[in-house]
């Protein structure tokens, strides 16, 4: 995702570079934070870059992607800002809190709509047109209330596994295609009885992983951020 505090819009088709090196390599999205970049007197500008993915790859190999897009554009230097997801997300979580993220950032989807709240990241919507930036060129973009703010560097295919045999005895011919389907396929499968449910998830507040992994993927996979 791009977003971002003061300055942004003057740097917007920087950061647009940025990001389309790492979508060659992301896990989730770029963004910019409330942080001013620096700039030198010959107009060179550096970013900061804060992600998780350069010590997840092979050795050098996200340095590499950056020199490469350096060269290309030798007014704009990168300072990457790397660790492990989890220092990461807590350092991106107490910057979004005081507006202090660095100028890109490497986001997990389910943090966007706390940090859109928040201010933290800035519209890319607005921010695309004022660089007269085609956002035809972007497989998808994440939003809230029609207005971008995430735009994914790598996109999943979301399957639905089927147990045919199951769902034959069901009385379901074809598998559910809408939610409303899926409902009703879980009743009717519920309805034969014995050990067989047709959907359960174990939910809960003090470990929320079926809700972000078992519920949210369906809400992403519907075209919602939050």
């Amino acid at each position: 995702m791009i977003g971002g505090g003061t300055g942004v819009r003057g740097r917007l088709r920087q950061l647009l570079g940025v990001v389309a090196v790492a979508a060659m390599v992301g896990t989730t999205a770029v963004g910019c934070g409330g942080s001013d970049e620096e700039s030198s007197g010959d107009g060179t500008v550096t970013l900061e870059f804060a992600q998780w993915w350069a010590p997840e790859l092979p050795a050098g190999s996200f340095d590499k992607l950056m020199t490469e897009f350096t060269a290309q554009n030798p007014n704009i230097k990168v300072k990457l800002l790397s660790g492990p997801y989890a220092s990461t997300k807590q350092q991106l979580v107490s910057g979004a809190a005081s507006k202090t993220l660095p100028d890109v950032v490497g986001l997990d989807g389910a943090w966007v709509s706390d940090f859109a709240k928040q201010g933290a990241i800035a519209d890319l919507t607005a921010l695309m047109a004022d660089a007269k930036y085609d956002s035809s060129q972007l497989a998808s973009q994440i939003q809230i209330q029609g207005k971008t703010y995430m735009i994914p560097v790598v996109n999943f295919v979301y399957p639905l596994f089927v147990n045919n045999d199951l769902l034959a005895k069901a009385g379901i011919t074809t598998p559910p295609s809408t939610r409303t389907e899926f409902l009703d396929a879980a009743k009717k499968v519920s309805a034969l009885g014995g050990n067989v449910k047709g959907w359960a998830l174990p939910l809960d507040t003090a470990v929320p992983n079926g809700v972000q992994n078992d519920v949210m993927s369906w809400v992403w996979a519907s075209g919602a951020a939050c």
